[in-house]
């Protein structure tokens, strides 16, 4: 019962979330240096402890550039995830439609605010049967075909939800951009319910920022932090990655994380004419490494980019907009 009233949960979370950026926020929808961009996640984590807990998510989006609306342009996109975990295999589904809303704060583009929401349709089911419970014990051993007496209402329900999100974004020079955003998840405080009684699925809090700056002709670093609060369940990731080029269309890429509750997070990946692979692992550091013996997760990303500069778009703006919060 202590247990009950103290306990948290909170959403996914990918230690690569400037690489999920619709999940992220929904006013990055549209936000690239291209005009259509695809993309997907894996993660694996826990396996040295637990039954591991498996994410997965694609999504994609696009531009539109409506000729009324003068330098104005709008974002649409949509997402999807699932996640797998524990031994009742707790999957929870979730289908998102995203819009976002740009418009430039100065003339040559320099400044841009972005707003976006989000429409999901999610859902969750667990399988009852992968449980024993003390009423089901026959003496000897436990029988599934006995009545667990527990006040299970149905193993799966379902609901729709709300996010909203803003991003400033742009650039003060050559070689030098910057983004800061913030998004509110889960407007409508959805409930939730595998027994009789509700529970209301609380407000996400997320803030986020991070520049890229070019160090050298064929070097860029990117530090980005990343906050979110949910319940009592908080979570600060900070670090940086490194892109060195190699050639016009080819590039390296780097970086080193650091989670506060306790996992330091390398990165390794490329990027080759507009294909960017990129894997990571969180090794843990917090006291649980007695038993997780310091292994974490596993995260790989994959994006593809399309019509990068198209010229139509970019004269429109008076300029391409360099006004891409990734790489």
């Amino acid at each position: 019962m202590i247990f009950c009233q103290l306990s948290f949960s909170q959403d996914i979370h990918f230690s690569q979330f400037y690489n999920s950026p619709l999940i992220l926020n929904p006013a990055l929808t549209g936000n690239s240096d291209c005009l259509i961009r695809l993309g997907g996640n894996y993660r694996n984590q826990w396996s040295s402890v637990t039954v591991p807990y498996k994410t997965f998510s694609f999504f994609a989006d696009c531009k539109l550039d409506p000729r009324f609306l003068g330098r104005t342009w709008f974002g649409v996109g949509a997402s999807f995830y699932n996640d797998v975990a524990g031994d009742g295999n707790l999957s929870t589904t979730d289908a998102a439609f995203c819009f976002s809303f740009n418009m430039p704060l100065s003339k040559k583009n320099k400044i841009i605010m972005s707003i976006g929401a989000t429409v999901e349709y999610m859902s969750k089911t667990v399988k009852l049967g992968s449980f024993y419970f003390d009423n089901q014990w026959n003496g000897s051993g436990f029988d599934p075909s006995i009545s667990s007496n527990e006040p299970f209402a149905s193993d799966k329900f379902n609901h729709l939800d709300f996010d909203v999100g803003m991003l400033l974004h742009g650039e003060t020079r050559k070689g030098f951009s910057y983004h800061f955003g913030s998004v509110l998840n889960h407007i409508s405080m959805p409930r939730e319910h595998f027994t009789g009684s509700m529970s209301k699925l609380g407000w996400k809090i997320v803030a986020h920022g991070g520049v890229n700056a070019e160090i050298s002709r064929t070097m860029v670093i990117s530090p980005k932090i990343y906050f979110s609060y949910q319940d009592g369940a908080k979570e600060i990731l900070f670090g940086t990655n490194f892109s060195k080029k190699y050639t016009k269309k080819s590039k390296l890429l780097f970086g080193i994380w650091y989670r506060w509750s306790g996992d330091i997070i390398g990165t390794l990946g490329f990027d080759l004419s507009g294909f960017q692979l990129m894997l990571s692992y969180d090794a843990n550091i917090s006291k649980l490494k007695v038993a997780t013996k310091s292994f974490g997760g596993f995260e790989v990303s994959l994006i593809k980019t399309f019509l990068c500069g198209n010229k139509s778009f970019f004269k429109k703006q008076k300029g391409k907009i360099q006004n891409c919060p990734i790489f």
